[in-house]
């Protein structure tokens, strides 16, 4: 079991179906409403869409001391279609990222092994690489996989997650690289290193340069 952090309760319970509409507000784009599709009874851990607009939602049922049991893993192939059950996760899974198809995934808890699945989330192999995991990303195929963590570095996969190595021993500064994001051919990346500087690929990963000012990034995209 897991224990879910209060802070992210009232976001699931807006998920979940048992949070009102909210009014919108000047300059908003318009009101949040609920997703009439969305499961009942489950508590999501995270949700993830890839770049052809497939949705994931993995999470379980939150019990009264708040962890999460029995976890799960959902699939939503567009915006308007319902949420389908893909099958029982290994573990509850707080991180994942898919390829733009939703079928090569790669997932981790905290302090978890990497598991991966190439038929979209109904099975999982266990690759044995444990670690405080931030976060992944990944190339539209899936093949390329960037898995940041709590320790000064992070890993880059080129096989769909099954072996990872690490352009740095340790983050050049003192902390920790907290968040990445990846082009859809993989060849460009970009990470946040928090307290430090932004690192940048165009090349997939061979080589890096430092980019932005020393500032605490704890986020990063890529169009």
């Amino acid at each position: 079991m897991q224990k879910l952090k209060r802070v992210g309760i009232s976001f699931i319970l807006l998920l979940s179906g048992l949070w009102p509409t909210v009014p919108a507000q000047a300059g908003d784009l318009g009101p949040w409403t609920l997703d009439p599709y969305f499961p009942s009874n489950f508590v999501a851990i995270l949700i993830e869409m890839t770049r052809e607009d497939v949705l994931f939602a993995v999470g379980g049922i939150l019990l009264p001391n708040d962890e999460v049991s029995s976890c799960s893993i959902y699939r939503k192939n567009s915006f308007a279609d319902q949420w389908n059950l893909v099958a029982s996760t290994p573990i509850c899974f707080n991180n994942l990222t898919s390829s733009s198809d939703g079928m090569r995934l790669v997932a981790a808890a905290w302090g978890s092994d990497i598991y991966t699945s190439s038929d979209g989330g109904k099975n999982w192999v266990n690759r044995n690489k444990p670690d405080w995991w931030f976060g992944f990303s990944s190339s539209s195929s899936g093949q390329t996989v960037i898995g940041t963590t709590e320790k000064r570095t992070f890993w880059i996969s080129h096989d769909y997650g099954v072996s990872w190595n690490a352009p740095f021993a340790e983050a050049p500064s003192s902390n920790s690289f907290t968040n990445s994001a990846i082009s859809a051919d993989g060849n460009k990346m970009i990470i946040g290193d928090y307290f430090g500087y932004l690192y940048v690929s165009t090349d997939g990963g061979k080589t890096w340069r430092t980019s932005g000012n020393l500032k605490g990034w704890s986020g990063v995209a890529i169009s």
